[in-house]
């Protein structure tokens, strides 16, 4: 199909320290990023070139923009304090068989740390998004989505080689333009070694979906991440193997249960980098 393209890319970093010229400590600790990415294709016809990136009209074919604002707070040797704010907007549009179907989400991430020692950390990690989903062909893909989660998270370095760590997780998800309302308690263990060219790392997640709602539904199966409401055991198995210094082997597997049978899946890969 003839069509027009437009691409744009654009990124910003800035260390406040190095702006104002400045040795003052607390100032070194922050960094601060944008982003911008920009993507749209449109019919051609009578239009030789579409240059605005923003552009917004009926004969738009697909259409990804990201924009991307962040701050990063470090730790150093005599404060342990670290923190991070992320703000993300995505905005997509598909046309397929003469029907649009757009999706916008957009996501506020505040995550707050403290390493006590080089081998103990806490962090709280928390999100809230809102997701609008709309389909001109099949309306049951049409839905407004108010997600919020707080997850505090434990991690200890056992060893030089095994790392440990537990979390827990309340997440909440509301459909606003229906009756779909879920809130899951998640419990979640995993360890890890690292030796070498060798690195395994196994996890159980203990997960409790309090649903409200069809589950059978589109919004309803996503809302509940393909788990089922009620009682859920996650588990996963993951092996990464450097074979040599181009060829690298990945191994993994993964298992749940919802109370009716148990469900496996596993998958092997051999990635070759030239």
């Amino acid at each position: 199909i003839p069509s027009n393209k437009n691409k744009m890319q654009l990124a910003l970093f800035v260390n406040p320290s190095v702006v104002f010229n400045s040795e003052n400590k607390f100032l070194k600790r922050w960094n601060l990023n944008i982003s911008l990415n920009s993507q749209n294709s449109f019919y051609k016809k009578e239009k030789v070139l579409v240059l605005n990136p923003f552009e917004k009209n009926e004969d738009q074919i697909l259409k990804n923009q990201n924009i991307l604002a962040s701050a990063q707070f470090n730790p150093t040797d005599k404060s342990g304090w670290n923190g991070s704010y992320r703000f993300i907007k995505n905005d997509n549009l598909i046309n397929a068989n003469f029907s649009n179907e757009e999706r916008s989400q957009t996501s506020n991430f505040l995550n707050i740390g403290y390493w006590f020692n080089k081998d103990f950390r806490l962090d709280w990690e928390n999100s809230v998004h809102h997701i609008s989903n709309s389909s001109q062909l099949f309306k049951t893909r049409d839905y407004l989505l108010n997600n919020f989660e707080t997850k505090p998270k434990a991690t200890y370095k056992l060893t030089e080689t095994i790392q440990a760590e537990l979390s827990s997780a309340l997440r909440q998800k509301k459909r606003t333009d229906g009756e779909e309302f879920l809130k899951t308690f998640d419990l979640t263990g995993s360890l890890q070694w690292d030796r070498k060219k060798t690195s395994v790392r196994g996890s159980f997640s203990f997960i409790n979906n309090n649903f409200t709602g069809n589950n059978f539904s589109l919004v309803g199966n996503q809302m509940l991440d393909g788990l089922k409401p009620g009682k859920n055991q996650v588990w996963s198995v993951f092996f990464q193997q450097a074979i040599s210094s181009l060829i690298q082997l990945n191994v993994n597997y993964e298992g749940r249960n919802s109370g009716e049978r148990t469900i496996h899946i596993g998958s092997m890969q051999v990635k070759a980098s030239f």
